[in-house]
């Protein structure tokens, strides 16, 4: 309940829980019916995985040698070309 209000949301079906069982819920007081089962799967699940996925592709670039060659330096600027990957020198310090 939510003050005098019954809010209905959607939670993960995975739970298994008895009728009337009593399940944490967060929520913001603006916004109930964004309630969340306070779990840190329910909580952080969609932050880790649009969060992991782009790391991970970045990742995959970096250690890869034909992508990015050991040793080579990733410059960025702000005028294209935007990301370039400049060949390892054996004179650099």
């Amino acid at each position: 309940m939510h003050g005098k209000d019954t809010i209905w949301f959607k939670g993960p079906g995975y739970y298994h829980l008895q009728e009337g069982a009593v399940v944490p819920v967060r929520y913001l007081t603006g916004n109930p019916a964004g309630a969340r089962v306070d779990t840190f799967k329910s909580i952080w699940f969609d932050t880790i995985i649009y969060g992991g996925i782009p790391f991970l592709i970045l990742l995959v670039i970096f250690l890869h040698p034909e992508i990015v060659p050991f040793r080579s330096k990733v410059m960025v600027s702000r005028r294209k070309p935007f990301v370039r990957v400049v060949p390892y020198s054996p004179g650099w310090q």
